[in-house]
């Protein structure tokens, strides 16, 4: 699927129906979603892993999400499960509902407090250490790269504002 219609059609009603509207949670949630799966490319994960949907959440960590929800955030939890649709398992809609797996991503980094970062490159960072951690396969490059990749015309207005990821591109060429 094309970035643009992820993040206009997918992520910016969520997050409005949430009250989360925040352009950089767009964009990181965005960015999430080229390195996970290539925008949608793959809803399940590679050699029968366990990981889910678009931003490829694991089990264990939607549970953890929803869990934090109901004894911190009640109200934010109530109108999460209101995304699900009620005749599917829960892993159903993590693969196949963009509504509810999107909150599902958003409200995952609710749990930390450090605030999603402005740039590109904090993004990458941001997404490798909550997101991905230091166990998960994704590199921080590949972050870039592959979000950068999945944009149309392979320019977005994040590339423009992250001089430091262009001039180290240009020293690598």
């Amino acid at each position: 699927m094309k970035p643009a219609h992820l993040r206009k059609y997918v992520i910016v009603p969520t997050l409005k129906y949430l009250g989360l509207s925040d352009p950089e949670a767009e964009d990181l949630l965005v960015g999430i979603a080229c390195a996970e799966t290539n925008c949608g490319e793959y809803l399940a994960q590679l050699m029968d892993g366990p990981a889910m949907g678009v931003y490829q959440c694991e089990p264990d960590t939607m549970n953890a999400v929803l869990k934090y929800l109901t004894t911190r955030r009640l109200d934010l939890y109530k109108k999460v499960i209101s995304l699900a649709t009620q005749e599917l398992s829960i892993e159903d809609n993590m693969r196949g509902n963009l509504f509810f797996a999107t909150a599902i991503a958003r409200c995952f980094f609710l749990r930390f407090p450090e605030p999603i970062p402005k740039t590109a490159v904090g993004k990458e960072k941001y997404w490798k250490k909550y997101y991905n951690t230091k166990i998960g396969a994704g590199t921080v490059d590949g972050f870039l790269r592959k979000w950068k990749e999945k944009e149309e015309g392979k320019e977005y207005k994040l590339w423009k504002n992250c001089n430091s990821y262009r001039k180290n591109q240009i020293r690598r060429s």
